[in-house]
């Protein structure tokens, strides 16, 4: 959990630091300058010489040892009062005294004990390679300054506990290991496996890789009234990139801040996210930011070199892109695309040039520095990159530097403005500043910030050496002065301001410093004095702050407002804008949304910017609240003519994008005739009223917003109608007919787009939706969240009256129909919820709108019926069906401490009709399922339920918010000694089990309750779900010495994943799919020796592969294992990025992805689930039956692909003939052989002609299959077009392989989805596309009376699907045996559907996933290969010689392409042209179908 940034003597050690009495004394703070202080013997800085002195304050106590001060903590005078009535008091006196030093002896071996690991029990024990603990080899917690970031997927071990290994002496007998008190049995379907065998014990086969993080650290969850708002302050900035094409820093869209223990780099236009990591909590963060004097005076960012020469190295930092080399033996070159680095031992050069980046011009807001918590808190300095296709920037380090031993962490981060030192305030007592010369990673200055908190430390941007610090009751200002010291001065505050806490600060280029401070004033502070204020400019703590030369200033303080004041700072009464912040909130716990403001903040004027940010997000017009309001228009900033971006982020752990303007007509809305450049998806170039959904909007009732309908509001400000001689005055007679009305501010703000939603408080539990990419997730803030994994955004919330634990969807699951996740309510459709709360209650919700029309709520097609649809209601109404107390009295808790009955789990049967809440009170509680409308059962009922109510414990309000009957208890189990915390349904929903806080396993019988001891039995069933802690199949993941309570989650895969091969292991996976031109370190060929067993019943008894388990623990991590997890010594691969304990992880309904709650660090986490050897096959079959079920269940549906894909299409792929080419292709004519040559070797397979020599080629083993009812990509779209083929259904499946070789046959013979790009060759018939087909088994003699006497094949038709035949030769006999194979048409289809053909579309890339990695990947790939044959035209024996770029002028001119290159990429995501990635068509979107249709246009003066 996080501790405070600060603390008090007193209470030190009540938090787990190190005692006060085990620290040194330091000289107290002191305002005079110290620059002469004797140099340190480890550089540059000021340290204080200890003084011996003794004083007595408060409760504490300090008396000399031996000439030496030692502390004596307020439990001193317990000590002696207890002695005294035995002896005199000088007697007790020493008898205290020496007792007092005798439990700092004790405490201080037990710290030491701790810190090197004598004492086995305090950690687990973690294994290496080779069989020794970490401990052991010194490997433990690593303190040492060098330690480079963290990576993800490292493969660790653990060893399992074992205890009676002789009651295992028989295969599948009972065991019992540590720290389970009960005996397990091993299922059915795992007796007799050997767990030392390797292939157990093996990591498995797939990865995790970080896909979305959900959060912001805005502020900690901490009781800020005691420890303050925590991290946050100044983590929020735009992000540049270096253009060669305009010679300037150039917005990418990119911003970033930090979350956890990760910094993200969050590309707001393309919505993808990159992630540094470090090994703790981040604390600082900060960006290098070049700010120059101009010749007129004036100041601004270096956005671009200045001369020829800080050009060529600007270039050159962006160029060498791949990494940062590391001095060695080995010479660095420019084709590694590394940044060099020399030093004297290895000098590095180009052509004789020297080579090192430490030497070059640093660019602006590309270098980052971010620091975290730790006993030895780490800085690390490093760059961001454009994107270059990679999630993961751990190797772009630049420097790595340490505060020094016991400094807690790092509080605050600066650059100076030349870029070349870096200030650090550290949070020990001393709140020590360092002043480093990053760039050779050296400490050069040292010093006291002051005796109590300091919050801030930061350069003036408008000088090179001098700096500021902030905090309790001070202000100082500090100057680097002579080499060897600081010079400081303590800030005067005059006869104007007042010894109050500083909170933040800023500079501005007339030499004035502004600090914010906690009565809710600003101080101006000039030439080291208070100067001026502005008076009560907010309520409290002025926490934000940003001075934009020639706009003003901003500033955000206690009381949720955003003000802007005048940049003169002379009118300090009146401010020219400002803005409520609290409707921009999601509702919540009141507390926490009375608390919001802004704090940091950054702002820009790019134009480039303002034409990708979009008004997104409504804004509920309140005339009670004086908030002025606008819908979400989803124009772009730059069309609705925005002077300027505004980036906040606010202590509600939002982050938003304000778009401000003057004032003007504009006000009162945008008037019919404004000029729309078009930049968004649903505008064009034109007026606005000519605007496609213009009519829409005239037609819709927007009364809140507006009257006049000729004009489209947009103004968002604040205003006030009481007091006309107080600013913001708006009178309630002002019509609002132009929509704005009279605006009294000279600001206001035009567009809004909220970029980030975090939890507000602790985050416990997450619940992916059953049948859809969507999860929710529930906290302590009272909300529960709704996100769309898609398109990776919370499309919804809702406030739900009570902290909660533990959420749930209800879903009905049916062997032949898979999951149903819709419940009628009013003879509606709908998804309910249930959420488990901290008072042991559970509330069940209902939704207005089903999870699919969720799914689809924010497509095009929503723009067509409201255009000013809200991204943050797609679920519509949310409301509470019913709420259920805590059906036995318990005992308030005491002040300040939680209820003891918490909800921490709550599961619906797999049935659907009940529901378990596993309690803290020791109990599971079994509900039925029902929700009954108060009008449908007598009033004497519901009078009866109520009266129950309010008896245990529920309010009038609690109960009128209901609308439906409570569920009604059936069985209860009260056998747990502790609170239940996990729990399981057998899938026949007849059985429970669950773990305590006591580490026991439990079985129940549904509904009663009652307690089953028949473990053997139990061994023998199907469970639903695996989410129990406890229990042999996840026994391997408790290591050596680990506490019940070391794992708080864990859950398991529905499917299995395929079995281990070389290129799966290691910490380092190969890709999947594999990115053109990539080969895999190791072999892609499964070595797995065992198939795993499956369950009775399951089909086959056995298959290749295995699941996977993913567990979370208190360290923060998330880890995967196979499963069953039973090995000796478990391999799992371990990810890092979470800052607080893990409270829960699921898996998807698919297992494409992983989501992990953090818990105190309010963090949502989604992770790509890496399944190798996985394709997804879209246009199953949709036919149903009058009662609503599919003419071809679920089981049916999978033996048929299991045949399909296994039997029909084969060719024999080591013929040379059948060798694909280079898969990377230099340009589009290539890339057409590719495709003609895949024609090629579909035509063979669909002869099915095989060599006789060759015999039967044999049949694709399938891992697994898997059907889903909902949730295909490209449902609705015509495939491949219109003309050839029908809609693709809402049905898929997704399948998987035991090797990559089968992968590719399948991709290449079942119907290649680049027929989409090649429409001509599928005309043609040179490229295939098959429907599914199914084998119908018959005799020659039959199939002959059908009139197919010499099987032969007929030809392929691509408008009418024809009949297959497949002979196999007996190879003992000789004799031929046939298969029919019938296309599945329209009459296995829904109507609706079309009649013409219904092709597969099949491919290895999840279609649901953004398809930027992909596109890059190959594109990049294919600029350097077009590179290289231009190259080779020039001089045919370059390839020869070099093969790629090897000189700088080589890589620089590669590089300069392919960023061309990402420019067309990204234009391609924003076009709605034919192809584009917004297109409203239903054609595919397609990339390379896009640019050669760009490319005929551009050519084509009548298509221009």
């Amino acid at each position: 959990m996080d501790r405070p940034q600060t603390m008090t003597r007193a209470d030190s050690t009540r938090r787990g630091a190190t005692p006060t009495f085990q620290r040194p004394i330091s000289r107290p703070a002191s305002s005079r300058v110290f620059a002469g202080a004797p140099k340190p013997a480890s550089g540059g800085a000021v340290k204080h010489r200890p003084i011996s002195y003794d004083y007595a304050t408060g409760s504490t106590f300090a008396v000399k040892i031996n000439g030496k001060p030692v502390f004596l903590l307020n439990d001193f005078r317990k000590k002696v009062d207890t002695n005294v009535k035995h002896s005199r008091f000088v007697t007790a006196f020493k008898t205290a005294l020496s007792q007092q030093v005798d439990d700092k002896k004790k405490q201080d071996a037990i710290r030491d004990q701790y810190a090197k690991a004598i004492v086995p029990r305090f950690r687990p024990v973690e294994h290496t390679e080779a069989g020794l603990t970490k401990n052991l080899l010194g490997q433990g917690d690593n303190d040492d300054a060098e330690e480079p970031p963290p990576t993800q997927g490292q493969i660790g071990y653990s060893r399992i506990d074992q205890i009676d290994p002789w009651e295992n002496s028989l295969g599948g007998g009972l065991e019992k290991y540590n720290p389970c008190v009960n005996s397990v049995f091993a299922p059915v379907q795992f007796h007799g496996l050997d767990d030392t065998h390797p292939q157990w014990q093996k990591e498995p086969s797939s990865h995790l890789t970080l896909d979305f993080l959900y959060g912001y650290q805005g502020s900690s969850c901490w009781d800020q009234e005691l420890f303050g708002e925590g991290p946050g302050a100044d983590n929020l900035c735009f992000i540049q990139a270096y253009s060669p094409r305009t010679g300037r820093m150039d917005h990418t869209g990119e911003i970033i801040y930090f979350a956890a223990s990760t910094v993200v780099v969050f590309d707001v236009k393309n919505n993808i996210q990159r992630f540094f990591h470090h090994s703790d909590d981040v604390t600082a963060l900060t960006v290098l930011k070049r700010i120059y004097q101009k010749a007129d005076a004036t100041w601004e960012e270096m956005t671009r070199p200045k001369g020829a020469k800080a050009k060529e190295e600007w270039e050159k930092w962006f160029a060498y892109n791949k990494g940062v080399y590391e001095p060695s033996e080995k010479s660095w070159s420019p084709a590694s695309r590394l940044l060099p680095e020399s030093t004297e031992e290895f000098p590095q050069f180009d052509d004789g040039v020297p080579m090192d980046w430490r030497e070059w011009d640093i660019p602006n807001r590309c270098i980052v520095a971010s620091g975290q918590r730790g006993r030895n808190p780490r800085i690390y300095v490093w760059r961001v990159i454009p994107y270059d296709g990679k999630t993961q920037m751990n190797d772009q380090v630049l420097a790595t530097m340490t505060l020094g031993k016991k400094r807690l962490l790092v509080a605050s981060l600066s650059f100076n403005s030349k870029g070349n030192l870096l200030v650090a305030l550290a949070a020990d007592m001393d709140h020590t500043i360092c002043v480093f010369d990053w760039r050779r990673q050296v400490k050069i200055r040292e010093g006291q910030g002051h005796g109590s908190r300091v919050d801030m430390c930061k350069f003036n941007p408008y000088s090179d050496s001098a700096f500021c610090s902030s905090g309790v009751k001070h202000l100082k200002f500090w100057e680097l002065g002579e080499e060897e010291g600081l010079q400081m001065a303590t800030g005067l505050f005059g006869d104007l301001g007042g010894p109050f806490d500083n909170r933040n600060m800023c500079f501005n280029p007339r030499g004035n410093t502004i600090s914010g401070v906690e009565n809710g004033d600003i101080y101006i502070w000039s030439s080291g004095t208070v100067s001026s204020k502005i008076e009560h400019a907010h309520k409290a703590d002025v926490l934000g702050l940003l001075y934009v030369d020639g706009v003003g200033l901003f500033t955000a303080g206690m009381g949720g407002m955003l003000k802007l004041w005048d940049p003169e700072l002379r009118d300090t009464k009146n401010p020219l804008c400002v803005v409520d912040l609290r409707p921009f909130d999601v509702k919540g716990d009141p507390k926490l949304n009375n608390r919001v403001t802004g704090r940091a903040m950054d702002w820009s004027t790019s134009e480039q910017l303002l034409s990708f940010i979009c008004d997104d997000n409504l804004v509920e017009d309140n005339p009670a609240k004086g908030v002025c309001g606008a819908p979400a228009t989803h124009m772009s900033f730059r069309d609705l003519n925005v002077d300027g971006v505004l980036l906040l982020g606010t202590t509600n752990n939002s982050i938003l994008m304000l778009g401000f303007k003057k004032s003007g007509e504009w006000v009162a809305g945008l008037a019919g005739d404004t000029q729309i450049k078009g930049d968004s998806a649903n505008t064009k170039a034109d007026r606005l009223d000519q605007q496609d959904w213009w009519k829409t909007v005239k037609e819709m009732k927007y009364t809140k917003f507006v009257k006049n309908k000729d004009v489209l509001p947009v103004a968002v400000y604040w205003y006030q109608s009481n007091d006309e001689t107080l600013p913001g005055y708006r009178p309630k007679t002002a019509a609002r007919s132009g929509g704005g009305g009279r605006c009294p501010w000279k600001w206001a703000v035009c567009g809004k787009k909220v970029c980030m939603r975090g939890h507000m408080h602790h985050v416990d539990s997450v619940a992916p939706m059953p049948n859809e990419r969507i999860f929710m997730s529930v906290g302590k803030d009272c909300t529960a969240r709704f996100f769309d994994i898609n398109d990776q955004i919370m499309i919804d919330s809702v406030y739900i009256w009570k902290p909660a634990r533990s959420c749930i969807w209800w879903s009905k699951y049916h062997r032949e129909e898979g999951v149903t996740g819709e419940e009628e309510l009013n003879k509606k459709s709908v998804s309910v919820f249930a959420a488990g709360h901290e008072d042991g209650s559970f509330s069940v919700w209902a939704t207005e709108k089903t999870a699919a029309d969720a799914a689809d709520a924010d497509d095009d097609t929503a723009t067509e019926s409201d255009p000013f649809y809200n991204p943050e209601n797609a679920f519509g109404k949310i409301t509470l069906c019913c709420s259920n107390p805590l059906p036995r009295k318990a005992p308030p808790p005491a002040p300040g401490r939680l209820p003891s009955e918490q909800a921490f789990v709550v599961k619906y049967s797999p049935n659907g009709k009940f529901l378990a809440v596993g309690l803290g009170d020791n109990c599971v509680d079994v509900y039925k399922h029902s929700l009954v409308q108060f009008y449908q059962r007598p009033e004497r009922e519901l009078q009866r339920e109520q009266s129950k109510q309010k008896e245990l414990g529920f309010t009038d309000e609690e109960i009128e918010r209901q609308s439906t009957f409570p569920y009604k208890r059936v069985g209860c189990c009260n056998d747990h000694s502790s609170a239940v915390t996990h729990l399981d349904f057998d899938i026949e929903s007849a059985y429970i089990r669950s773990t305590s806080q006591s580490n026991e396993l439990l079985f129940a019988f549904i509904p009663s309750g009652k307690q089953t001891t028949a473990t053997q039995e139990l061994s023998l069933k199907q469970w639903f779900t695996d989410t129990c802690v406890l229990g042999w199949t996840v026994k391997s993941i408790w290591a050596k010495g680990s506490l019940g309570s070391d794992i708080n989650t864990l859950d398991r895969t529905h499917c299995k994943v395929p079995p281990w091969a070389p290129s799966h292991g290691g910490s380092q996976p190969s890709p999947y799919p594999y990115p053109d031109g990539f080969r895999p370190k190791g072999s892609y060929i499964p070595v797995d020796e065992y198939p795993t067993n499956n369950y009775p019943g399951e089909g086959t008894p056995d298959s290749w592969g295995h699941h996977v388990l993913a567990t979370g623990d208190d360290s923060g991590k998330v880890k995967l294992f196979r499963w069953p997890a039973f090995g000796f010594k478990q391999a799992f691969r371990c990810f890092v990025g979470h800052g607080s304990q893990v409270a829960q992880v699921r898996f998807s309904y698919d297992d494409d992805y992983l989501i992990s709650a953090g818990g105190a660090d309010m963090t949502l986490f989604q992770w790509r689930h890496v399944i190798p050897n996985k394709i997804y096959v879209q246009n199953l079959p949709n036919k149903k039956q009058e009662d609503g079920r599919y003419v071809i269940g679920n089981s049916e549906m999978k033996e048929i692909l299991r045949e399909y894909f296994a039997k029909l299409f084969k060719v024999d792929r080591t013929e040379r003939d059948l060798q694909p080419p280079r898969v990377v292709s230099s340009d589009m004519d290539k890339e057409k052989e590719r495709a003609k040559f895949i024609g090629r070797v579909q035509e063979r397979s669909w002869k099915g002609e095989v060599p006789e020599e060759k015999g039967n080629l044999p049949d694709r083993e399938i891992v697994s299959v898997a059907i889903f009812n909902s949730g295909a990509a490209n449902e609705g779209n015509a495939y491949p077009t219109a003309e050839y083929g029908s809609q693709i259904t809402s049905r898929w499946a997704a399948v998987v392989f035991k090797s990559k070789d089968e992968v590719d046959d399948v991709i290449d013979l079942y119907g290649h989805p680049s027929a989409v790009n090649y429409e001509s060759f599928f005309r043609n018939g040179e490229m295939r596309l098959y429907p599914l087909y199914r084998q119908i088994d018959e005799s020659p003699a039959a199939m002959r009376e059908a009139g197919i006497r010499d099987m032969k094949q007929d030809d392929y038709d691509p408008h009418r699907p024809v009949i297959l035949i497949r002979s196999e030769r007996d190879m003992r006999t000789g004799k031929k045996t046939y298969s029919r194979w019938e296309p599945m048409d329209h009459n296995d289809y829904e109507e609706s559907m079309g009649q013409k053909p219904h092709f597969l579309l099949i491919t290895a890339n999840d279609p649901n996933e953004s398809p930027v990695t992909s596109v890059f990947d190959r594109n990049m790939a294919k600029v350097e290969a077009k590179w290289i044959v231009d190259k080779c035209a020039i001089d045919p024996d370059w390839e020869e010689q070099f093969g790629m770029p090897t000189s700088n002028d080589d890589v620089m001119e590669v590089y300069t392409k392919q960023t061309e290159r990402w420019q067309e990429i990204q234009e391609w995501l924003m076009s709605d042209d034919k192809f584009g990635a917004t297109s409203s068509g239903k054609e595919f979107r397609s990339f390379e179908a896009w640019f050669e249709e760009k490319k005929e246009r551009s050519q084509d003066p009548k298509r221009k």
